[in-house]
């Protein structure tokens, strides 16, 4: 049987991993299509950029491109989120 404490521990834990996968969604959903659709793919889908130049007719340079500026913004996106969070703001 769970302890009290370890229950309510890893309850915490899966209401804080709802709540990163949701910020996560809000984030991707605000990237521009071709960043957001490289990195579900890549990421969520596990696909090689090779296979999603190919998937998306593209150039693998322009796809390899889409990923690190779409990564770079997730970041940038993050920072503003805990900036907020950290000054009370709505996030």
């Amino acid at each position: 049987m769970e302890s009290p404490s370890f229950a309510a521990e890893a309850n915490g834990s899966r209401a804080e991993s709802n709540e990163g996968r949701e910020r996560l969604r809000s984030q991707l959903a605000r990237l521009p299509e071709l960043q957001r659709t490289v990195i579900e793919r890549a990421y969520l889908q596990g696909f090689s950029l090779r296979e999603i130049a190919e998937q998306l007719d593209a150039p693998l340079g322009t796809v390899k491109s889409a990923l690190s500026r779409g990564l770079a913004k997730l970041r940038e996106l993050e920072g503003l989120d805990a900036a907020s969070d950290s000054a009370g703001g709505p996030a």
